[in-house]
């Protein structure tokens, strides 16, 4: 082993408990991430049985069930924003050029 001028004990034994402080950081951050999708998992399907039961007992009462979808409008992409602009400015100006040509060739 070769001998380190200036170097202590303590620097490696520091160096290891700093590791291991990020190690675990890193375990409590993933469970409980794991946890979260657990609960969100669980919370849905008590969902999905609290409005089977519901259907049922609709059914059974002779009344018809309509289950409630949300529709949500998704909004445009930069992308597809500026290429509808560049689009409609096209067509406004072959529109007025159009519209020029006709006026002077008649």
């Amino acid at each position: 082993m070769k001998y380190l001028s200036r170097f202590q004990w303590s620097h490696l034994v520091e160096r290891l408990e700093y590791e291991n402080a990020v190690r675990d950081q890193r375990m409590r951050t993933e469970i409980s991430q794991v946890k979260k999708e657990t609960n969100f998992f669980i919370k849905n399907i008590e969902k999905k049985k609290v409005l089977e039961k519901l259907e049922d007992r609709k059914r059974k009462k002779g009344e018809e069930w309509t289950s409630k979808m949300r529709s949500f409008k998704q909004r445009k992409t930069d992308e597809k924003h500026s290429l509808s602009k560049a689009l409609n400015e096209h067509k406004r100006k072959a529109v007025s050029s159009d519209f020029l040509h006709k006026i002077f060739q008649a």
